[in-house]
């Protein structure tokens, strides 16, 4: 798996708000998009042996406000942490070939540690194949991993949390059923003469 053309990349973040534009590049492969704290192991993620899902603690929650057809009427809050369900089909950010979100993260709060980005999404999608799915302790595909090297399906970057230099400005837009007010292309409350950081 590769984000920006890189094998495992490290992006330093830091404790505050981000504003990301996801696009899944890949040919055939949907994408379960996750968030979890590393946990320090070898591989920086800890599988339930059951289950073969994450144990680790979930990273902050995404925000969408926007997909490839633009701003959505209202932000949408999803879960970081929420393993791919093959009977409802649910996750957290599931994105189909070529579709892309347009996403909030708040990394304040996770300053000092590192964030996976973790996907679970079998392939091909739905049903998939354990053959596709390529992580550290697979029992059902006889390829192995080594942590860090790969191949992995499932760990497609990390985010390493640094403090925080200055503050975010007020986030304009509500989530929930009010009506009244959506999403706006100035998101943020801007002081008048002072330009708004773009992080």
């Amino acid at each position: 798996m590769l984000a920006n053309g890189t094998v495992y990349p490290e992006a330093i973040v830091e404790a505050r708000r981000y504003r990301l534009r996801i696009l899944n590049a890949c040919n055939a492969r949907f994408l379960n998009l996750q968030l979890y704290v590393d946990d320090g192991s070898t591989d920086s993620i800890t599988l339930n042996l059951k289950t073969l899902t994450p144990t680790n603690a979930p990273g902050p929650n995404f925000l969408q406000i926007g997909t490839e057809g633009g701003f959505l009427p209202k932000p949408v809050s999803i879960p970081s942490n929420v393993p791919f369900n093959p009977v409802t089909l649910g996750g957290s950010l599931i994105l189909g070939a070529a579709e892309r979100a347009d996403i909030l993260i708040d990394f304040s709060g996770f300053a000092g540690k590192k964030l996976v980005l973790y996907n679970d999404a079998p392939a091909p999608f739905p049903v998939g194949s354990p053959l596709n799915d390529y992580f550290l302790g697979n029992p059902k595909n006889p390829a192995l991993t080594t942590p860090g090297f790969g191949p992995n399906t499932r760990q497609i970057m990390r985010f390493n949390v640094v403090a925080a230099t200055g503050s975010d400005n007020a986030l304009q837009i509500t989530t929930g059923t009010d009506l009244t007010s959506g999403i706006d292309p100035l998101l943020v409350t801007q002081t008048p003469g002072v330009p708004t950081p773009v992080p």
